[in-house]
């Protein structure tokens, strides 16, 4: 029961460090920044969310990661997904078929999309970024469904 209490202390703790409005200025700018200059592509009004899967971190839950990123497609014009994980190490294949908005990135930056997260995104600002750690695994990815189900 103290566990369940101490990771919902935790998981808060995240939403409301996301919650720095200065600092969510300069990350908007560096997002929107990375996506002209590496992929020529503008994140626009109707981007809701940005998922972030990379092989950073926890092994196991960047696998659920991504396998709640497939079989959750959510309104693929308002969605982007940056693939920045190892195919070595996850299962890629089905992005292949993804008909969505997927960009791969496979090298290393210190920046924004260093590890794997959910950015969610309103009227070109950020509004909640959720990491995906093991100790809250579970309550992010119900964030993350109910965030989505509401847009």
């Amino acid at each position: 029961m103290i566990q369940k209490y101490f990771i919902l202390l935790i998981f808060s703790f995240q939403i409301l460090a996301s919650c720095d409005k200065k600092s969510d200025d300069y990350r908007f700018e560096e997002i929107t920044s990375y996506f002209i200059t590496k992929h020529d592509y503008l994140v626009g009004d109707n981007t809701k969310a940005i998922f972030v899967l990379t092989s950073i971190g926890c092994k196991p839950c960047n696998k659920k990661f991504s396998e709640l990123m497939i079989t959750n497609q959510y309104a693929q014009n308002d969605i982007v997904y940056l693939i920045k994980a190892s195919k070595n190490i996850i299962d890629l294949s089905d992005y292949k078929s993804y008909s969505g908005t997927v960009f791969y990135d496979f090298t290393y930056e210190d920046n924004i999309f260093d590890g794997s997260k959910v950015i969610f995104i309103n009227n070109k600002k950020i509004d909640t970024i959720v990491n995906i750690e093991a100790l809250t695994l579970e309550e992010s990815f119900s964030y993350i469904k109910d965030k989505l189900q509401k847009k």
